[in-house]
């Protein structure tokens, strides 16, 4: 096993100066993947300045699983984000809570700093991953203020980073019923996108607040979680007095994967509201499965059309699995 790891390591490394953009891309791609170390930080590198910006992003993604955890990218970053060295902290934590003033400037020199805010936003992700020192001190200091928007700045950064360790620090807020509800819906968001285990409890305590957007969030991060019993919590929230929360409860549930609960989400297309209704049935048609074609040809008198449009949709996946061969008309006739 360790010849053919060996062996595909080296043929990784030798692609890497292909001239295929999707061959590059994928050398991004398997470098973070299988976390080859030995020579790749500096392809990586060398591919934050490639014309492609989705080869971009894959390696600005990529380095912090491969990069030395000693600040020695710091410069590399840097120079990305067009910010001299000694500003990467106040520049990575504005990107990260979602301050960063370069968001929305276009037509940047690619080889001087990098323009694209989506790549952006990895090379922060990057940069506080190989330096927790940049900016886990900062953002917990916001969240831990007194003023409600930098409190939110700091949840959010905190959740870009996806750093286990400050899940406390989210908890706390999020369950303190004395905060702003948006500051702890913020909270609850980013503990969702870390998706750490841990969290299971302090979420299916959530979901008995009160607020119907707290409930709402709690779900949404439990079913990032996926906690092996999420199936029941969620069957609990379909008959919610709230619709947006039945709205996620049904895809949640959908998200199980669960064939046992084909009957409990195909009675949510009789929900009386819409966006319930539009749920449940792209819900049962991202299953792909025929036994729920029934289910939607009941409902083709749809009232609401946003609904009776994903209905049509689902029905559609149903008679085309992934995979099938869609006939292309305009070859068909111009071999005629």
């Amino acid at each position: 096993m360790n010849k053919i790891i060996q062996d595909f390591t080296k043929n990784i490394l030798m692609l890497s100066e292909s001239k295929n953009d999707n061959i590059r891309k994928m050398v991004a791609v398997a470098i973070r993947d299988f976390e080859i170390k030995d020579g790749t930080a500096q392809i990586l590198m060398s591919y934050l300045t490639d014309k492609n910006p989705n080869i971009r992003f894959e390696a600005a993604k990529s380095l912090r699983y491969v990069a030395p955890k000693n600040g020695a990218a710091n410069s590399v970053f840097a120079k990305r984000l067009g910010v001299n060295p000694q500003d990467l902290r106040q520049t990575v934590v504005a990107i990260l809570s979602g301050k960063d003033p370069n968001k929305d400037k276009k037509n940047e020199d690619i080889a001087k700093k990098e323009p694209i805010p989506q790549i952006r936003n990895e090379l922060a992700r990057s940069a506080a991953w190989l330096d927790e020192s940049l900016v886990i001190e900062p953002l917990l200091s916001y969240l831990a203020s007194s003023n409600p928007q930098s409190k939110i700045a700091g949840a959010v950064g905190l959740g870009n980073i996806e750093y286990p360790e400050t899940l406390s620090a989210l908890e706390k807020v999020a369950l303190n019923k004395e905060e702003d509800v948006t500051v702890r819906k913020s909270a609850i968001v980013s503990i969702g996108k870390i998706g750490h285990i841990s969290s299971t409890e302090t979420l299916k305590g959530l979901t008995g607040d009160k607020s119907d957007e707290i409930r709402k969030e709690a779900i949404i991060a439990l079913n990032h979680i996926k906690p092996e019993d999420g199936d029941k919590i969620y069957l609990d929230f379909l008959t919610d007095g709230s619709h947006s929360v039945r709205e996620v409860a049904c895809i949640a549930l959908g998200n199980t994967n669960m064939r046992e609960h084909l009957g409990t989400i195909a009675s949510m297309l009789d929900d009386p509201h819409p966006v319930v209704r539009k749920a449940a049935a792209s819900v049962l048609g991202s299953w792909r499965d025929v036994s729920v074609a029934q289910y939607l040809m009941n409902h083709i008198t749809e009232d609401a059309d946003e609904c009776l449009n994903e209905i049509a949709l689902s029905y559609m996946k149903i008679l085309r699995p992934e995979g099938r061969l869609i006939v292309d008309f305009n070859e068909e006739n111009d071999n005629n």
